[in-house]
Parts: structure tokens; sequence; C-alpha cells
């Protein structure tokens, strides 16, 4: 706060002195761009900032937590975001959770905003294979759909993309091998 306080007086002095103010109009600019950061740093920059500037009512997959598990909220806040990188950290935490089906939502969606991420599709496969342990579902030959695959199928498909992005991942292969093992 001490600095600000400097840059008050400063700018004071400055200002103070009209027939000079010309010649420091550039420290004056300057001044003025410092305290702006200042201020920016200080309220935390566009994170925090962006709180107040969105609708209160609106829920976004940076407020997860406020919606107390109304699914229906989550999921189209997941459908409408655009950042991959949370998207891909909200779909982590309810792995964590538990909540595999608001999981596989979110890493649905970060894997099409951003095809070529390796670790989307990891954890995609990994979730699926999650949720086919939890449910025991089945599995179907061949299936003209995607959406009649079961959870077993989905996580093979995520598993295989990811293992194409990187063809040397241990921790791929081990989970390709254990849904061959689920397949027998």
């Amino acid at each position: 706060m001490t600095v600000i306080y400097t840059y008050f007086i400063i700018i004071r002095i400055i200002m103070s002195n009209p027939d000079k103010l010309k010649e420091n109009q550039c420290k004056l600019t300057f001044t003025i761009v410092v305290l702006i950061f200042l201020f920016w740093a200080l309220f935390g920059g566009p994170h925090k900032i962006q709180k107040y500037i969105e609708p209160l009512n609106e829920q976004t997959v940076l407020g997860v937590e406020s919606a107390q598990g109304e699914k229906s909220i989550l999921i189209q806040s997941i459908e409408k975001s655009d950042d991959f990188f949370t998207l891909f950290k909200a779909g982590k935490s309810f792995l964590e959770s538990g909540k595999l089906e608001l999981a596989i939502a979110s890493l649905e969606r970060v894997v099409e905003l951003k095809p070529d991420f390796r670790d989307g599709h990891y954890l995609l496969g990994y979730t699926y294979l999650k949720s086919y342990e939890a449910t025991g579902d089945y599995f179907v030959d061949n299936p003209s759909d995607i959406a009649e695959k079961t959870n077993l199928e989905k996580a093979e498909l995520s598993l295989l993309r990811a293992r194409k992005l990187d063809p040397k991942s241990a921790k791929i292969l081990e989970l390709i091998d254990k849904i061959k093992q689920a397949k027998k």
C-alpha cells in the first residue's frame, strides 16, 4: 500500500506545477499505467474480476461447486465452455469425487475442443473404464453407432487415440491390456 501512496504523491507533485506538466507528461503516463497494473494485480487479475462481471445466476464450469450436484446445470455449463484446460481440471475433479457422468461429459468436451490432447483422451478412456467397472456393462460386437457402444468400447477407442498421440506411454498400454483382459 505504501507503493500506491507514493505514486499518488508523485502524481500530486507533477500536477501541482503546470509549467512542467508537458515535461513530466511521460512520467505521469508511466505512473498511471503502473497504478492501473497495481490495482489489477491487487484485486486478483482477470479471474477475480470476472466473477463480478458475470451475472450471479449463470452457472459456469469455474463455479461448479455452487451448483451443488445439479447435473443439468453443470452439463449445460460444460457444453457451453470453450476452455479445454478448465474442463480438463473439472473432469479430473469429478472423477476424483466419483461423479463419473459429469467427468465423462467434461472430458468428452475436452477432446472435442482439443483432439490432439493426449491426456484428455487418456483420462476419458480411464473414466469410461471406471464407469464400466462400476456398472458392469457388457461388450457388444461391432455396433453400428458410437452411441450404442458400451463404456468398455468407448474406453478402448479413447485409449487407442491417446496411444496414437503417444505410442510409447506405458500407462496407456497398461490400460489397453486391461481392456483386452476384460473383453475375454
